[in-house]
C-alpha cells in the first residue's frame, strides 16, 4: 500500500511535519464523531434545554451572534435564555483539527442550516472553535450569522 503524505504544520522551527493519509483519515473520523456528538448536544440545549448552555462554553468564551459580541459563559447563557423558542435543522457540518499537535485538540466546526426562531425561519451559518477542558469539548469561540 502506498501512503501519501501531506504537510499539516510548519511548527518546530519551520520544519514541515507530515502525516500519513491513513493517520489523517483516522484523525478526521475521530474529529467527526466527536463533533457530531457535541453539535447534537449543543443544538438540543439551544432548542430545548437552555439551562444547560453554560456547560457547553469554556471560561472566557466569546459569542458573536449576528454582529452582537457577548463574552463570558454566564452572559452567553443569559443571552440564549432571552431568545424566542427555536428549532435548528442542520444541512451541513464540517470540522477540522486546528493543530493536531496541541494537547487541547482544538477543532474548528462549520455548521450550515435553518433555524425557526419564534415565527421566523432563517438560513444560518455557525462557526465554532472547540477546545478540550477536562476531557470534554467546550466552545471557545462561536460565530452565528443569518445568511438570508
Amino acid at each position: 500500500m502506498q501512503l501519501f503524505f501531506y504537510p499539516i504544520s510548519t511548527s518546530n522551527k519551520g520544519k514541515i511535519l507530515r502525516i500519513s493519509m491513513s493517520k489523517l483519515a483516522v484523525e478526521d473520523e475521530t474529529a467527526c464523531i466527536a463533533v457530531k456528538k457535541f453539535t447534537d448536544l449543543f443544538y438540543d440545549a439551544v432548542d430545548r434545554k437552555r439551562n444547560k448552555m453554560n456547560f457547553l462554553y469554556a471560561d472566557g468564551a466569546m459569542l458573536v451572534w449576528n454582529g452582537n459580541a457577548i463574552r463570558g459563559v454566564e452572559v452567553i447563557a443569559k443571552f440564549y435564555d432571552s431568545l424566542p423558542n427555536s428549532t435548528h435543522t442542520l444541512e451541513s457540518l464540517d470540522c477540522q483539527y486546528i493543530d493536531s499537535s496541541d494537547q487541547a485538540r482544538p477543532l474548528v466546526v462549520l455548521a450550515v442550516g435553518k433555524v425557526v426562531l419564534g415565527q421566523m425561519t432563517h438560513a444560518f451559518t455557525q462557526t465554532l472553535v472547540l477546545t478540550l477542558e477536562d476531557e470534554k469539548y467546550k466552545i471557545l469561540s462561536d460565530r452565528f450569522r443569518f445568511i438570508d
